[in-house]
């Protein structure tokens, strides 16, 4: 008799960039953080960027070396203080380390997609010949992501999260204000944009609309 098929696992929760990450600290509501997918929020959850963002760097193996140790001790300190959101923010860094250097490896300058005339995105060929110093780099990350997704806390923790928050009711309209303000960014070189300012795409919208209503 054929195998019956396993049940298709259950997609990610979408990362809610609804909230106005400027003036919330998620150290004190990690009821409002959602895991979503990869990366998604590294740019916008505070504390946390602000403490990790100016260890990521992956211009060399050395320094993609020092960065990924240091970005894994602090993952331990979140992990030793019981700070789920603290940890997963450090993965994601770490992770990030992984496909930004695989990006440029792959692509000189770092650029892995184009525009069209109709807006659509389309990937560029790769190189054909890979960046060895960044793909090295990569590997190096790649080592650290491989602990980080394997520590039986981290997975413990990531599920006990789900269930507590991303399976309930805990959304955007926990947050009574929402007051929209600025958020740094950071290069794909690996580098801290000083000063930079973004606003999530939702609360260029809500300014729209507030536009259209004066």
């Amino acid at each position: 008799m054929p195998r019956p098929k396993a049940p298709p696992k259950p997609k990610a929760k979408q990362f809610d960039y609804s909230l106005p990450y400027a003036t919330l600290n998620l150290r004190k509501t990690p009821n409002l953080y959602t895991i979503g997918k990869g990366e998604q929020g590294v740019f916008v959850c505070e504390p946390y960027r602000s403490e990790l963002s100016p260890l990521w760097r992956f211009k060399t193996p050395d320094i993609a070396t020092t960065s990924s140790q240091q970005l894994y001790a602090k993952f331990l300190a979140y992990k030793a203080a019981d700070d789920f959101v603290g940890m997963d923010m450090a993965r994601k860094f770490i992770q990030m380390g992984v496909t930004r250097a695989r990006r440029y490896a792959n692509h000189k300058g770092g650029r892995k997609y184009v525009k069209t005339g109709d807006g659509e995105k389309t990937e560029l060929p790769r190189d054909e010949v890979e960046d060895p110093v960044k793909a090295e780099s990569a590997r190096i990350f790649g080592v650290v992501l491989k602990d980080v997704r394997e520590d039986e806390d981290y997975v413990r923790m990531a599920v006990r999260h789900k269930e507590l928050y991303e399976n309930s009711t805990s959304t955007s309209e926990d947050v009574k204000e929402e007051t929209p303000g600025p958020s740094a960014s950071l290069s794909d070189d690996g580098g801290a944009i000083s000063g930079a300012k973004r606003k999530s795409k939702s609360q260029l919208a809500g300014a729209k609309r507030k536009r259209r209503a004066s």
